[in-house]
């Protein structure tokens, strides 16, 4: 049914936005009418439009060609002019470039001349330079000569102090064995005294925790015996056992006898364990006298083991002078080979006076080698300027030839304005007619738009039309359907009702000792607790309690019999809490003899005294170590197990 209304909710929202929508039909007519009338005028304006436009195309067709000969006329001038000006250009470049082979060849005969003179003062160049290569590879040698014999010095007073510095370590062998077996001996005495103490913890901390939950075991036994000596005296002889369940009558002095010496007994072993607890709440003397012990074997650990370790960094130190002298050895004989290769004569005053030579002669040789580049030059600049001067020749021969060329065509300037003229305005004339077709065009293209669309328009009327009929007639089926089903609903609740309140009368009754007998559900299915008849105002939170267990006892047994068989588990969470003992021990009553209907029950409860009651007991509690939860079925009839 709600689903029913929420369509109906969103159908009656589609009828309103299609009403809504709905054009005006008269309104659609008149609009037609109107488009239909702009479309006739627009077509008139459109043949008008075309006969301009044709008359402006004729007016093109013969202006056009006389402008198009006068451009092409211009344009062969303008490029006949574009090939004097690069003529004329080519020309000048051809006259420069005469005029400069001209000059460089002047200098180059000039450059000759002077080289001829200057040659005999340099002459002895090559020879110096030789001369010059021969001492300085001379004086490399010298200068590494030096430069070896001062490291050799050095490696050799090197070799002496690593020498003095290995005969230190003579005894190293000697002293690395006899501290290793020093640090196993302490090593071997440390797990001794390690194995001693953590025997000593082990067996006191076993101690201690088995006298804690001895202590622990003896209060929860001595909790348990005084509340069955409590029960016990509170019903006195005619009471029923709480263990055995039969009365005592003349057992009952017995009972409480036997209760009253095993309460003695437990208080007696009870301040046995307190005392032991407490002996046992410090560590005993010999615990930390094998404490201390243990310290003081870790310390000889550690003090052994830095002596090795420092005996181990000596032995390492003494490879790496090793090394370290059998690496300067070789670097000795290497710089020895290299000494005895270089030669030992040096002249340093010829080498001084040769240098002195070459300085002298290099402004001459300087000058001598420009005059040389310049005098090479002067063969090829005569044969260049002879193709320079032909070049130039024919460059001024071709500047003619065009200038005559474009004297020929006979271009008049005022005859190419007059056509550009002309053509301007029959273009101009063209493009105004265009525009008005392209208006008139646009014009009737929007009127035969607007008549579409009014067509459109009242075919989409029609459309919604028929849609909002058909949304009319699926509204009134919704309201119909939501009618008939509140009836339905009305009539299932007012045939259910009676049933469960009968079902839950019979089950509070039992559950009150036949104090409240009858129970009644109103439409909203509140619970109406009767009393003679008429509905009683108040009732306590207990009796609350237990009108709704009943209520959903009934609900169950009522699905039970419409499944038509048993269901297998019922589940009862923390159904006790506001009950007297002896409407729990109605309500376990009455959930045996429910058997046939629910086989099995699971009652959830911290209720410790219906624990005699069930057939099974699972306690659930947290492991300490763990966290996690853990769950054990216990026998009912033990006392000892805790909560």
């Amino acid at each position: 049914q709600a689903r029913l209304r929420e369509a109906r909710t969103a159908l009656r929202g589609q009828l309103q936005g299609t009403e809504q929508g709905l054009s005006d039909a008269a309104t659609l007519a008149r609009e037609a009418e109107d488009a239909e009338r702009r479309r006739e005028e627009a077509e008139a304006g459109v043949t008008a439009a075309e006969r301009v436009h044709a008359a402006a195309l004729r007016r093109r067709e013969v202006d056009g060609p006389a402008w198009t000969a006068m451009v092409r006329l211009r344009e062969a001038v303008l490029a006949l002019d574009g090939d004097r000006r690069v003529a004329e250009s080519r020309v000048g470049e051809a006259r420069r470039e005469f005029e400069r082979l001209d000059r460089d060849l002047a200098e180059a005969l000039n450059a000759r001349t002077a080289l001829t003179e200057l040659e005999p003062q340099v002459a002895d160049v090559p020879a110096l330079r030789a001369e010059m290569d021969r001492l300085d590879a001379e004086a490399r040698a010298a200068g590494r000569r030096r430069e070896l014999t001062g490291q050799l010095l050095a490696k050799r007073q090197q070799v002496e102090q690593l020498a003095k510095r290995l005969g230190t370590f003579a005894e190293l062998a000697t002293q690395l064995g006899s501290r290793a077996a020093a640090v196993e001996e302490a090593r071997q005495a440390l797990q001794q005294r390690e194995s001693e103490e953590q025997q000593l913890r082990t067996q006191w901390v076993r101690d201690r925790q088995d006298a804690e939950t001895k202590r622990e075991q003896l209060r929860a036994q001595y909790k348990t015996l005084q509340e069955d000596q409590r029960r016990i005296v509170a019903a006195g002889a005619d009471g029923t056992c709480p263990t055995c369940g039969r009365p005592l009558r003349e057992e009952y002095e017995t009972v409480l006898g036997a209760l009253a010496r095993q309460l003695e007994e437990i208080e007696l072993n009870g301040k046995f364990y307190a005392q032991r607890v407490e002996q046992l709440s410090e560590e005993p003397d010999a615990l930390a006298a094998a404490r201390t012990a243990s310290a003081a074997a870790r310390a000889t650990v550690e003090q052994a083991a830095e002596a090795l370790t420092e005996t181990r960094a000596r032995e390492a130190e003494a490879r790496d002078l090793g090394d370290e002298r059998s690496r300067v050895d070789g670097e000795i004989e290497a710089l020895e080979r290299e000494l005895a290769s270089l030669p030992e004569a040096y002249d340093a005053e010829r080498h001084d006076a040769v240098r002195d030579l070459l300085r002298a002669r290099e402004p001459l040789l300087g000058r001598a080698s420009a005059l040389r580049v310049q005098a090479e030059r002067a063969e090829t600049l005569v044969s260049e300027a002879e193709v320079a001067d032909r070049s130039l020749t024919e460059r001024e021969e071709l500047l003619r030839t065009v200038e005559g060329r474009i004297a020929e065509l006979g271009f008049d300037e005022t005859a190419y304005a007059a056509a550009q003229e002309a053509y301007k305005a029959a273009e101009a004339a063209l493009r105004d007619a265009e525009v008005a077709l392209h208006m008139r065009q646009g014009e009737l293209r929007a009127a035969q738009a607007a008549v579409e669309a009014v067509v459109r328009r009242q075919a989409e009327r029609e459309r919604q039309a028929a849609r909002v009929e058909a949304l009319r007639t699926e509204v009134r089926v919704h309201e119909a359907l939501d009618e008939t089903f509140g009836e339905l609903r009305t009539e299932l609740n007012a045939q259910l009702r009676p049933e469960l309140s009968a079902i839950a009368s019979g089950f509070l009754a039992d559950l009150t000792d036949g104090r409240y007998h009858e129970l009644e559900l109103d439409e909203q299915y509140r619970i109406l607790v009767l009393e003679e008849g008429e509905p009683r105002p108040v009732i306590s939170g207990g009796e609350e309690d237990i009108a709704n267990l009943v209520l959903r006892l009934a609900i169950s047994q009522l699905v039970a019999e419409r499944a038509g068989q048993p269901l297998s588990l019922l589940v009862l969470d923390e159904i006790f809490g506001s009950l007297d003992e002896q409407r729990r021990e109605h309500v376990v009553a009455l959930l045996r003899r429910l058997g046939d209907r629910f086989p099995q029950v699971v009652l959830i409860t911290h209720i410790e005294s219906v624990r005699d009651s069930v057939d099974r007991v699972l306690r659930v509690s947290v492991d300490p170590a763990t966290g996690a939860a853990r769950v054990r079925e216990t026998d009912t009839d033990r006392d000892d197990v805790a909560a």
